[in-house]
C-alpha cells in the first residue's frame, strides 16, 4: 500500500533539523578540522498535546501501522508549506530539467523560488527526496540552479517536482515514541523520525 502522510491534527510542533555525519578533530591550540561521514539527513521531532480522543486515537493509530521502523511515511514541514514569494499553491507550476552533481535546475517561472524554500521530488520510479534550497547557484529568465540540503540524489526516471507542502519520506525512530494519558484528558505524544535515504523506493 503507498505511504501515508503523517497527521497533522493536534499537532502542536514539528521541528525539522538538518543532521550532518562529521567527525571533527579539536586541537588544545584551538584549531580544529571536520570529516564528512556521510550526506546529511533530516530529523524531525513532533510533538502533539491537548489531543481530543478522537485525535489521540488517530495518532496512536498511525503510530501503530508503521510497525516500529519498518513502514516509513510522508511528512512536510508545517512552517514552510509554500515558497516564501508564492501566496498560493497554484501561483507557478515549475518543473525539473535535471539533477547533476547535487546541483538541481528548475524551470518555469522559478525565479520567485528562494533559498529556504523547501521542495520535493518524486521520481519515475518512485524514488522520493525532500530539501532546502541551500544556495541559488543562478538566476536565469526562466530557470534556476541551486544546491539542496540535504545533498539531492540525480534520480532514475523522470521526477516530478513538489513545491506545496513538500514532503518527503521517514522512518519512525520507535525509542522516541511517547504517550501520555493523564487523567485531566489533557493527553499528548511526541516521536522523533529521520528521513529515508535513497535508493529506498516508495510503494505505488
Amino acid at each position: 500500500m503507498p505511504s501515508e502522510t503523517f497527521p497533522v491534527s493536534g499537532l502542536k510542533s514539528c521541528e525539522w533539523t538538518p543532521t550532518f555525519r562529521q567527525t571533527t578533530q579539536i586541537t588544545n591550540g584551538g584549531g580544529g578540522g571536520g570529516i564528512e561521514m556521510g550526506d546529511p539527513y533530516w530529523l524531525i521531532n513532533c510533538s502533539y498535546g491537548n489531543l481530543t480522543e478522537i485525535q489521540f486515537r488517530a495518532v496512536t493509530s498511525f503510530i501503530g501501522r508503521r510497525q516500529g521502523n519498518l513502514v516509513p511515511f510522508r511528512a512536510y514541514r508545517p512552517d514552510r508549506q509554500l515558497p516564501v514569494n508564492i501566496p498560493n499553491a497554484d501561483a507557478l507550476s515549475p518543473s525539473i530539467i535535471q539533477i547533476t552533481a547535487g546541483v538541481m535546475q528548475i524551470t518555469t517561472g522559478t525565479l520567485k523560488l528562494a533559498e529556504g524554500d523547501m521542495v520535493a521530488y518524486r521520481s519515475s520510479a518512485g524514488a522520493r527526496f525532500v530539501g532546502e534550497i541551500d544556495e541559488l547557484l543562478s538566476a536565469q529568465t526562466n530557470s534556476i540552479q541551486c544546491r539542496m540540503i540535504p545533498f539531492a540524489p540525480t534520480p532514475n526516471g523522470t521526477p516530478d517536482l513538489q513545491i506545496y507542502r513538500a514532503a518527503g519520506l521517514f522512518r519512525l525512530l520507535p525509542e522516541t515514541v511517547s504517550v501520555t494519558e493523564p487523567h485531566d484528558r489533557r493527553r499528548a505524544i511526541s516521536f522523533s523520525a529521520r528521513q529515508v535515504e535513497v535508493p529506498f523506493t516508495e510503494p505505488s
